[in-house]
């Protein structure tokens, strides 16, 4: 089986393996000089870097360390609370709790929200005061207690009342019925991102910037190093696994491998229709849907060329936990397991994703 790729239909020959080392230099410089013309380019011209830089700090979608994260909430908190960043926050988180709690609400009336704002408060108090030494401190720190408590309830409630909203309704569509909507896409590229969203436990929009180099274990290493998003292939071409480095949460969770054996014979044969239309390019998308949300509205405006309904990645992954978690029967590990795929938590995936008519 060949490709319309060249350099995967060149290590399918019987070259030595000098000759396929030469090959593989050769086309590493070649890439090399390419990428560094185009960042030349794109300083002169003053246009950020669609490449570099990761790990990217964004906004819907953000990638950042735990401290980094809590530093975020506190400034959004003394915000909306009157404070200027520059004030100790303290005192006011320590005196007052209640009016923190309704800012806090004020701020978003999702549960899992509130509660990560609310821990983001108790650590910058405990951090303040060094580790908590103190008997304010002590007493405050169980009034926040209840309110974590109170936010747990209502994250049972939604997801004991996880009921579909009238706009969930209006983008909704059966997904069993995938091989049909499959049928109205023209592109290659569309296929890829039906696939990818249809085939496998929908993610965000890590995808956007997908590679593809031939695997070996230094190969594997340096992505994870280098915080990028790499499908893997081997040296006869066959699809070896997805490594993914880039993503909501990655800082805290590392690599997410997706192995060959998990990935559908339907999404391979998409992925390399696209390697093989884009021989001097590493990346399976252009570099005008590498941003999160240019990617986001990709996906939409594929899945509603397909089913028409306006469903976005947010609907995708509503649409595939709701039918994996309808019957309930799924243990605590398969849980677990469902919301690593989906790159979130058990009970994001319970009160946020999954819906009921």
């Amino acid at each position: 089986m060949t490709t319309n790729n060249p350099k995967i239909n060149e290590w399918r020959t019987n070259a030595t393996q000098d000759q396929k080392d030469k090959i593989k230099e050769k086309d590493r410089l070649r890439k090399k000089t390419k990428r560094d013309a185009a960042k030349k380019a794109r300083l002169e011209a003053g246009v950020a870097d669609p490449v570099i830089g990761r790990p990217r700090v964004r906004v819907g979608g953000t990638v950042m360390s735990t401290i980094d994260q809590n530093k975020l909430r506190i400034k959004k908190i003394a915000s909306i609370m009157g404070a200027s960043v520059e004030e100790d926050v303290i005192p006011m988180f320590l005196q007052n709790t209640a009016s923190v709690y309704a800012h806090v609400r004020q701020h978003s009336d999702n549960a899992n929200t509130q509660s990560s704002y609310i821990s983001s408060v108790l650590a910058t108090i405990r951090d303040g005061i060094k580790g908590g030494a103190n008997d304010l401190w002590s007493l405050v720190k169980l009034e926040y207690k209840k309110i974590l408590d109170e936010i747990q309830s209502t994250i049972k409630k939604e997801i004991n009342d996880n009921i579909m909203s009238i706009d969930d309704s209006s983008k909704w569509f059966d997904l069993d019925l995938k091989n049909k909507y499959r049928k109205k896409l023209d592109t290659n590229m569309e296929l890829l991102i039906f696939d990818l969203y249809t085939l496998l436990p929908p993610r965000h929009s890590e995808y956007r910037s997908l590679e593809i180099e031939f695997y070996n274990p230094k190969a594997l290493a340096a992505a994870k190093k280098d915080k990028k998003n790499i499908l893997f292939i081997t040296k006869t071409g066959r699809i070896s696994r997805i490594s993914l480095n880039d993503y909501k949460g990655s800082v805290m969770k590392g690599e997410y491998i997706i192995p060959s054996k998990k990935i559908p014979l339907k999404l391979k044969k998409s992925l390399m229709a696209v390697v093989g239309e884009k021989p001097d390019d590493d990346f399976f998308f252009p570099v005008q849907y590498r941003s999160p949300d240019e990617f986001s509205r990709l996906v939409t405006k594929v899945f509603t060329k397909a089913t028409g309904r306006a469903a976005g990645i947010n609907i995708l992954r509503k649409i595939y936990a709701s039918n994996q978690l309808e019957d309930g029967n799924l243990t605590e590990n398969q849980k677990i397991e469902l919301a690593n795929s989906m790159g979130t938590s058990v009970s994001m995936l319970m009160s946020s994703y999954r819906k009921v008519e």
